[in-house]
């Protein structure tokens, strides 16, 4: 007998007195929404600032209401 097939006897047996593994995060609290999340910038959610993404340069965060 290999060690997985001695793995797989033990959870048959166990299972009766223990039950099914629980599958989910039962009783937990749901995750923060991520979509408010703070620029490091100016501190406002950065779904109010414009991202650009330009090809083969540095991407660039305009903050909103910036003065100039």
């Amino acid at each position: 007998m290999g060690y997985s097939e001695a793995i797989d006897r033990l959870n048959r047996k166990l299972r009766r007195y223990i039950g099914a593994p629980p599958l989910g995060p039962y009783g937990e609290a749901p995750l923060p929404p991520t979509t408010g999340s703070p620029c490091p910038l100016c501190g406002k959610p950065m779904s109010l600032h414009e991202v650009e993404r330009r090809e083969g340069r540095p991407t660039k965060v305009h903050c909103p209401d910036q003065v100039a």
